[in-house]
């Protein structure tokens, strides 16, 4: 995934735990994860974006 891509990530909280999606809007793939909702915004969005990035490659 190049530097310059626009990605668009989305939190969305449901009791315990919170899903995490990531969208590349040049290659129209998105991926989802699930972690606890007490864990910081940015290892949410670490681990998201690595996932999205394992999966265009």
């Amino acid at each position: 995934m190049p530097e310059s891509a626009a990605v668009i990530i989305e939190f969305a909280t449901q009791g315990a735990y919170v899903r995490v999606s990531a969208f590349d809007p040049a290659s129209m793939t998105e991926v989802t994860i699930v972690g606890a909702a007490n864990a910081p915004r940015a290892y949410l969005e670490t681990l998201v974006l690595r996932q999205l990035e394992r999966t265009i490659a």
